[in-house]
């Protein structure tokens, strides 16, 4: 029993999935269903079973939960399983008691039994407190926009805009370089893997994260130099806002990204419902440089992304780090 008459449990995540599922739905502005959940839970092959700690009041009934999912990384060229936490969620009711922290006590036990080794959380701003003064944080998260359209209904700005940002782009381009809507085929180069953490990028896991995607939406691009794959994007499209965020995107090196990165935007420029693209990079990506290059500006704070368990050098250094936006559900 902890403060309040609240309890805390953990339990798989087979057997509770409307439970995970109902507590989850309730404390967010944007719903999920069944299926997504068992695509985040169950879809990819990791040996770590995933497992959710809850905080449950007096009767039993879920008031809170945090769960955590095994993940394929790759750190200092080494395959890794690591266990992502995820859907962090508390009811209106008892925010702000101090009882989240013992979510974060129920992940950590769990972990040393099942004998994890590292536990990775990358949480939005208002989550952050929960592990700044308890897990290493190891990187800092940002957005960043290359507007498209930021005068609004004023035609003749925004096209005056375009133009100038046109001509830009065009300066940072290599010649024959074309894109594809298609990810037949993918690359993954050895020398993006040495002395960096980052996701999984081999063809099963690459599978699962965009081909079984439940949610839609997601597109892939390759990038094509005289019949080689150079590079590949993939993004999302957020209707509503106009929102075009890149979730993920690979190079075969470093000299590739920012010509392909500059076809990729001058491409979307030529969608007239798209009035913005976005990137969520970590404070050390290497593509940071190129973004800025290429005229993003960051938007909001920077949020941490924090780690427990292994202290390895390459695990811990902030500059090993590169996170995008794709790997914060998957």
């Amino acid at each position: 029993m902890i403060t309040g008459g609240l309890s805390l449990d953990v339990s798989g995540y087979r057997g509770h999935e409307e439970e995970v599922l109902a507590v989850r739905n309730r404390n967010r502005s944007r719903s999920v269903d069944r299926a997504y959940l068992d695509w985040r839970y169950l879809g990819e092959s990791a040996s770590l079973e995933p497992c959710v700690c809850w905080l449950r009041d007096a009767s039993g009934k879920a008031c809170g939960m945090m769960a955590v999912a095994g993940r394929s990384y790759v750190v200092n060229g080494r395959k890794m399983e690591v266990g992502a936490i995820g859907d962090i969620a508390l009811d209106k009711a008892w925010r702000g008691c101090g009882v989240a922290r013992h979510l974060v006590d129920g992940v950590e036990n769990a972990a040393q039994e099942r004998g994890w080794k590292r536990l990775l959380v990358l949480p939005n701003l208002p989550a952050e407190r929960l592990f700044q003064n308890r897990w290493s944080r190891v990187t800092e998260l940002g957005r960043w926009a290359l507007p498209l359209r930021p005068f609004g209904g004023r035609v003749s700005w925004n096209r005056g805009w375009a133009g100038v940002l046109r001509y830009w782009l065009e300066t940072r381009l290599w010649k024959g370089i074309s894109l594809t809507t298609d990810l037949a085929e993918t690359v993954w180069p050895e020398s993006e893997r040495r002395g960096l953490v980052l996701r999984d990028r081999s063809k099963s896991v690459l599978t699962w994260r965009y081909e079984r995607y439940p949610l839609c939406g997601m597109r892939r691009h390759s990038f094509v130099h005289r019949g080689e794959v150079v590079g590949w994007i993939v993004d999302e499209f957020d209707e509503q806002r106009g929102l075009l965020s890149v979730q993920d995107a690979c190079f075969v090196g470093s000299r590739w990204a920012e010509p392909c990165m500059a076809r990729y935007a001058m491409k979307v420029m030529d969608r007239a419902e798209v009035r913005s693209v976005w990137m969520l990079l970590s404070r050390h990506h290497t593509l940071r440089p190129v973004v800025r290059r290429l005229g993003f500006m960051r938007r909001g704070d920077w949020t941490g992304a924090f780690a427990w368990g292994a202290t390895d050098r390459t695990w811990i250094r902030p500059e090993s780090w590169q996170v995008l936006d794709g790997d914060k559900d998957a």
